[in-house]
């Protein structure tokens, strides 16, 4: 996971703890009745405090808005191609991986999610059901998908490839 999709996701569950105490305050004022009275003298003797919870609700909701486009935006890999740079999306790439491994492992079901970081660095995370001999498996791997991005993309970079067991 990228350090961005922390990031957001932290957002996401501030936002979220924060609408579940709103939410938890009003079903309080229903039990209580007394207390609606005393929320509603402290707001109209204090009317810029809803000024100030308006604003904030509007910029909390603006940094989830860009947070969800952070989240969902394309992933593209630069790739120098003789004397053209062309982009790739990511989901090219993550196909190509995708029926290499049903080609070599059929009856096994995988997961892959391919990422590119700031310095344009391929990452390729691999969750794969479990291995017979993960050390073969390990020392081809390097060889094989680097030869397969670079047969079908012309790909010569360094690539991470991360290997998680289910």
């Amino acid at each position: 996971m990228r350090a961005m999709q922390i990031l957001i996701s932290a957002i996401h569950l501030v936002f979220m703890m924060l609408i579940f105490a709103i939410g938890s305050f009003f079903v309080m004022l229903y039990f209580k009745p007394e207390f609606i009275e005393i929320f509603i003298n402290f707001m109209l003797e204090n009317t810029d405090i809803v000024l100030k919870i308006g604003l904030f609700t509007l910029s909390l909701a603006f940094i989830l808005f860009i947070s969800f486009y952070q989240l969902h935006k394309k992933q593209y890999l630069k790739v120098l191609m003789k004397k053209n740079k062309t982009d790739i999306d990511t989901k090219l790439i993550k196909n190509y991986i995708e029926k290499y491994f049903e080609r070599i492992y059929p009856d096994k079901k995988n997961n892959f999610q391919v990422n590119v970081d700031v310095k344009d660095k391929l990452e390729i995370i691999a969750r794969v059901d479990n291995l017979d001999n993960k050390k073969e498996f390990l020392l081809n791997i390097e060889e094989k998908i680097g030869k397969l991005l670079l047969d079908h993309l012309n790909y010569d970079k360094e690539f991470i490839f991360t290997l998680k067991e289910k």
